[in-house]
């Protein structure tokens, strides 16, 4: 049987709700990342898996040959070293929220290699946010990695260290809807040395299985968030659920943002109407200078990044760790000093501007 053949006996499978191996959905999903297959049968593939809902076996395979597929790299930081990527799709268009979370945990500490990607469904991915503040998402991999030792945070943009991923790019584009795959790429991290990961999915359906491939992956402390109002982020709007993942074992729990007093905002405060206005409002966070609503969001998240990063215990202290960094301006700096080294930072100079950031 030939590989487009595999994918094709998958797929009807999929379809009919027929049982199938693991071996022919792995060689399935092999195929489809690296033969040169009709895009046909490839979007075909993708909309059968994602109709028929993914499972944890699927999803576990799926990661496994992405990683396999992977350009990976060992940072050596020789400390924690975290990711707070998210699922997306959570079509409620807020601005940058983990892209904003990541700075400050790494102005207050934590060592952050950022994956991500241009956004799939929504107005502004942190790939997009990366590349209009400045941050050169063509730097080499070894640009990168001397970007996250000196400054302790780097943005490692997903098709450079997933060419499986870029070649498929254009026909999820077409397919006009999200799959799988926006579920399973952010937990496919190219670092292998990752210790902590704050995961968000906007599917609730998808909380269990995630959770359970991740349970028994290679990371040492993971925290999966998902609110009650779709954000793919623990939010300030609504209450959330939290599942925290340890080699130990694992807990589910519910989150109130007024158990930690934080006021009950509404998602109205923290969506962003364009590309230009997602990006303005997460600078602002970052600078110290954005509304109480959207500070607040970003502090929650930051506080489970830093968790995961073991520099505080728990969400109480992870606040207050946050605000610090905002407050002092230590957010700003790491930003600043993340494009210097990485970038062009003539063109966050001119946006610092554009956007009143100037000190």
């Amino acid at each position: 049987m030939s590989t487009e053949d595999v994918v094709r006996s998958v797929t009807r499978k999929l379809v009919y709700n027929i049982d199938f191996k693991d071996e022919d959905f792995y060689n399935a999903v092999k195929s489809v990342f690296s033969v040169d297959i009709p895009d046909a049968v490839i979007a075909s593939f993708l909309t059968a898996l994602t109709a028929a809902g993914t499972t944890k076996r699927e999803i576990k395979i799926i990661r496994d040959v992405l990683k396999q597929e992977s350009v990976s790299v060992f940072t050596d930081t020789s400390t924690s070293l975290i990711d707070n990527c998210g699922t997306g799709g959570d079509l409620i268009d807020t601005f940058n929220i983990s892209t904003a979370a990541a700075i400050v945990a790494a102005s207050a500490g934590c060592k952050v290699a950022k994956h991500g990607n241009r956004s799939a469904s929504g107005l502004c991915g942190s790939a997009d946010f990366f590349e209009r503040i400045g941050f050169n998402l063509d730097s080499s991999v070894e640009n990168v990695l001397r970007c996250l030792r000196k400054t302790g945070m780097s943005f490692f943009y997903a098709p450079k260290f997933h060419p499986a991923l870029r070649r498929i790019s254009s026909i999820r584009k077409q397919i006009g809807f999200k799959t799988v795959l926006n579920f399973v790429g952010p937990l496919c991290n190219p670092c292998t040395d990752i210790t902590g990961q704050v995961i968000g999915v906007s599917d609730l359906g998808l909380l269990r299985p995630i959770s359970e491939v991740m349970f028994d992956s290679e990371i040492n402390h993971i925290m999966l968030v998902h609110s009650d109002d779709g954000l793919d982020e623990l939010s300030n709007t609504s209450e959330s659920t939290v599942i925290d993942i340890k080699k130990s074992g694992s807990r589910q729990y519910r989150f109130s943002p007024k158990s930690v007093n934080i006021h009950l905002a509404t998602l109205r405060d923290i969506q962003a109407s364009s590309m230009e206005d997602s990006v303005k409002y997460t600078m602002q966070v970052i600078y110290g200078v954005a509304s109480s609503a959207k500070e607040d969001i970003v502090i929650l998240n930051s506080s489970l990044a830093l968790m995961v990063g073991d520099k505080v215990d728990t969400i109480e202290e992870g606040i207050e760790m946050a605000r610090i960094a905002v407050r002092s301006g230590a957010s700003k700096a790491k930003l600043r000093e993340l494009v210097d080294l990485c970038g062009n930072k003539e063109k966050l100079e001119q946006l610092e501007k554009v956007y009143n950031l100037n000190d």
